[in-house]
């Protein structure tokens, strides 16, 4: 969990500062390449952040799944 914790922080981190060059290259990121060692689940973060237009998002942070699996998910509320 400590590692899985440490990216989804990251991307948290990257996204309120609408850093998207850091993003596109998140398997650079700590762990980056071990949560998504392939982009399906993490190309939609993309797909929902350019519909928000400019937008910051708000973080929710459920309990991780299996002790690994972190299951954030970002809302664009346009308020």
């Amino acid at each position: 969990m400590p590692k899985a914790q440490i990216f989804t922080d990251w991307v948290a981190d990257r996204l309120a500062v609408q850093d998207l060059p850091a993003l596109l290259n998140y398997r650079a990121a700590p762990y980056g390449a071990e949560a998504h060692p392939t982009e399906e689940h993490f190309l939609p973060l993309f797909v929902a952040w350019g519909a928000a237009m400019g937008e910051k998002p708000v973080r929710y942070s459920p309990p991780f799944t299996y002790g690994s699996l972190a299951m954030d998910a970002y809302l664009w509320s346009g308020d």
